[in-house]
């Protein structure tokens, strides 16, 4: 979450940019594409993870 604010505020570029820029110009449709995409990136990033966790401790019985 820090590094999430961190880019909102500090950043040039990338999706904490366009959130940020976005709300101050009121472009709401735009707060949400900025949204939705941090959203589609940490599902499909916990399910890699997910993945590559069952993949490689499955010898060691941990439940993910």
């Amino acid at each position: 979450m820090t590094v999430v604010s961190a880019e909102m505020v500090a950043a040039k570029s990338g999706v904490g940019f366009l959130i940020f820029n976005s709300r101050l110009f009121l472009l709401t449709e735009w707060i949400f594409v900025g949204i939705s995409r941090w959203g589609s990136w940490g599902f499909l990033t916990d399910r890699a993870l997910r993945i590559l966790a069952t993949t490689f401790l499955k010898h060691y019985d941990v439940k993910v």
